[in-house]
């Protein structure tokens, strides 16, 4: 289950800017796995050739830190799931993936229009409505827009 929060609750440990917090905290840390190499390929278009090198689909290669910021948004979901990550900087398709995945905690102050059905559970956190549940992000979409 994902949680969505279209507030910034007051607390510890806010990951609101991504490519900072990427490329100082998550790239030192990070060991590439298979879900890694994917949020990569489906939202960049790259694929990995080395721990800290992808090979972009111009046929250049680049270190991890010039990956587009809804790509490292989408790995900083990934790799921090119990922190709470601003997805405001995210683009409509690393949203989409970050969403897919299922894990961890993020702050989306606008629901996007997602085109794919996403049938990942969601625990929706708002202001105006409180805590609410729901089975699949177009039920939510549907509802609450």
């Amino acid at each position: 289950m994902i949680e969505i929060y279209t507030y910034l609750p007051d607390e510890p440990g806010l990951i609101r800017m991504n490519d900072a917090y990427f490329d100082k905290i998550t790239f030192r840390d990070l060991s590439m796995d298979q879900a890694v190499a994917e949020i990569i390929k489906e939202i960049d278009g790259s694929e990995v050739i080395s721990e800290d090198m992808v090979k972009t689909p111009f046929g250049g290669m680049v270190f991890l830190t010039e990956l587009s910021t809804g790509c490292k948004t989408a790995i900083n979901v990934y790799k921090n799931p119990k922190s709470l990550v601003s997805c405001e900087e995210a683009g409509d398709n690393a949203v989409e993936v970050i969403i897919r995945n299922g894990i961890g905690r993020i702050y989306l102050p606008y629901l996007p229009l997602l085109w794919n059905d996403i049938d990942t559970e969601i625990e929706f956190h708002s202001l105006k409505y409180g805590i609410l549940k729901f089975p699949d992000y177009q039920t939510l979409y549907d509802e609450m827009r």
